[in-house]
C-alpha cells in the first residue's frame, strides 16, 4: 500500500511539473541528461533499493511525458489518428512529417538548454574560475 501511495505522490507532482511547464512557460527545477545521470549515480551510492525506486520513478515519468500530445511522442501520433478519426481522412504526410520533424528539433533544443544548464549548476563554479585564468593569460 505504502508502494502505491508513493508512486501515485510522484505520477501527481510529474503531471503537476508538467502543467507548471506548459502553463507557466518555466524550466525550473526541470533537470536534463547531465542531471539524471548524477540522480541516478546518487541514487546508487545509498544502495541497490534507492536505485531500483529511482529508476522505477524515472520509468513512469518518462511514460507520462511519453503521452504528452506531442508529434513525435506516442501521444502525438495517438493524436493524429484521433484527428484522422474525427475528419474520416487521412492527414497529409507532409503535415505529419511537418508536425514530427519540428517536434524533435523542439526536444533536441530542449536537451541542448537543459544540458548547458545541468553543466552550469554542476560545473559552473570550476567554469568561472578556468574562464578567468585563461582571460588573465592573455
Amino acid at each position: 500500500k505504502a508502494g502505491i501511495a508513493y508512486t501515485n505522490q510522484n505520477i501527481t507532482m510529474t503531471i503537476e511539473s508538467i502543467k507548471k511547464i506548459f502553463t507557466q512557460g518555466t524550466l525550473q527545477g526541470v533537470g536534463g541528461p547531465l542531471m539524471i545521470i548524477s540522480a541516478t549515480t546518487s541514487s546508487a551510492q545509498h544502495g541497490i533499493i534507492p536505485l531500483f525506486i529511482f529508476l522505477g520513478l524515472m520509468s513512469i515519468n518518462l511514460a507520462l511525458l511519453n503521452l504528452l500530445p506531442i508529434g513525435a511522442l506516442d501521444g502525438g501520433q495517438l493524436l493524429f489518428v484521433c484527428i484522422e478519426a474525427i475528419i474520416r481522412r487521412k492527414l497529409p504526410l507532409i503535415v505529419k512529417n511537418t508536425i514530427n520533424i519540428a517536434s524533435w528539433l523542439l526536444f533536441i533544443s530542449l536537451a541542448i538548454v537543459l544540458s548547458y544548464r545541468d553543466i552550469m549548476s554542476l560545473f559552473g563554479k570550476h567554469i568561472e574560475f578556468l574562464s578567468a585564468k585563461i582571460i588573465s593569460l592573455f
